[in-house]
């Protein structure tokens, strides 16, 4: 027998400073990211689209965490309850779903919002379904604090559907990958890695470049966030030989792990630019981020 299919809210971030057109081909980069990742870890997934909103509908909740949590361009996502918007229908979800959420003793927000038209506003949704979350809890000790809850229900109506919900997972923010324009990067080690990792959160195409293991176990770091990404094999590992390939890949920039001072003799002869996405990090930051990266 099939899973029944959860729905996730997906959100992000600097998209929605963008203008419409721009904004919309975005999420659908987005979106496209996100296909690919599931479909290579073969898990279902279906995506629809709403303003300020994608929603995945998927068979497992735990595998679509781990999967979320490493697409660029997506800042939280949030496991929900998908139901109609009828406020009477939306206060008793919220009441049945606080019984697992609080304990005996805690306290409780409901935190409510609505996109579309409707016949209540926010705060009167929010007081019902305050009220019928206490009546559901009666005997519990359970209490409403609206300044430091120990839990918040979040209900998000949109149209004819709401949505409730507990959890907000973080993801990677930044913007899609593939939105940007193209890089080289030199995969010379986990510093490489960790500026090429960089310049795709920034929604960069990044064309990997190096010779020998240290290319490889790099290349193997960056796998579970661009599992399709490929390692072009270097003899010669200078920048000149660096931004000769660039150049055939039709890459804009070149990209490195090293500091400024490293290539300082180097920059004057350079003819294009070269980034150095790490600079503004000591190697206690670094290090942190490596750490991040290979965690996935």
């Amino acid at each position: 027998m099939c899973r029944p299919m959860g729905i996730v809210l997906i959100r992000y971030g600097e998209l929605a400073l963008k203008s419409r057109p721009v904004r919309l081909r975005f999420e659908r980069t987005l979106m496209r990211n996100i296909e690919e990742l599931f479909l290579l870890e073969r898990q279902e997934c279906l995506l629809s689209r709403e303003w300020g909103r994608i929603m995945a509908h998927v068979r497992d909740e735990a595998a679509a965490a781990k999967i979320l949590g490493r697409v660029f361009g997506i800042t939280s996502f949030s496991p929900a309850f998908e139901f109609p918007s009828e406020m009477h229908k939306v206060a008793d979800v919220a009441a049945e779903r606080s019984k697992a959420l609080l304990k005996d003793g805690q306290s409780f927000a409901i935190r409510a919002r609505r996109t579309g038209t409707h016949p209540y506003s926010s705060q009167q949704l929010a007081a019902l379904a305050g009220a019928a979350v206490l009546e559901a809890n009666g005997g519990r000790g359970i209490r409403v604090d609206l300044t430091n809850p120990d839990v918040e229900i979040f209900i998000e109506v949109r149209g004819r559907n709401a949505y409730v919900f507990a959890d907000k997972f973080t993801g990677p923010g930044g913007l899609p990958m593939g939105t940007q324009g193209r890089v080289a990067a030199l995969l010379d080690g986990e510093k490489g890695a960790a500026a090429a990792w960089l310049m795709m959160k920034r929604g960069c195409h990044v064309i990997a470049a190096g010779a020998g293991e240290d290319a490889k176990k790099a290349r193997d770091i960056l796998l579970l966030w661009a599992p399709g990404l490929a390692l072009h094999e270097l003899p010669d590992i200078s920048m000149e030989a660096l931004e000769r390939f660039a150049r055939r890949r039709r890459a804009e920039a070149l990209v490195v792990g090293s500091t400024y001072e490293e290539l300082e003799k180097e920059i004057p002869h350079a003819g294009m630019p070269i980034l150095f996405p790490l600079c503004g990090l000591d190697d206690k930051g670094i290090s942190g981020l490596i750490e991040k990266i290979r965690a996935g």
